[in-house]
């Protein structure tokens, strides 16, 4: 999958998206995982790519869209005061809140 066929999925359902911001956000994630795989041996990007993809099913908008395409990497060690600089409060403030959510989870996993 590339870029492309997320922005043309985009496209289909909300034809005024921001794809600039959409695009930032990809080279964002893009640069900071650079050449990191996952353990199944597939480039990270394809990853962030596929949950935004997944998410457009959802037609989100395109904040939404922007963190999905960058979910995950604060707690990565992803500069969250670059983040707000770049994409704002409102995706920082998605990012934060799947970043805690993820804690929440690892809690209750440990309870079991």
């Amino acid at each position: 999958m590339e870029f492309k066929d997320l922005v043309r999925k985009v496209k289909r359902y909300n034809k005024g998206s921001d794809i600039d911001l959409l695009e930032r956000s990809y080279k964002f994630t893009k640069d900071f995982v650079e050449d990191k795989k996952r353990a199944s041996g597939k480039p990270a990007i394809e990853h962030y790519l596929e949950v935004a993809y997944e998410c457009a099913d959802l037609k989100l908008d395109d904040s939404s869209l922007a963190a999905a395409l960058m979910h995950g990497l604060i707690i990565k060690g992803a500069n969250t005061k670059e983040i707000k600089n770049l994409f704002g409060n409102e995706i920082l403030g998605i990012l934060e809140n799947i970043h805690k959510m993820g804690k929440i989870k690892k809690n209750i996993i440990s309870l079991m």
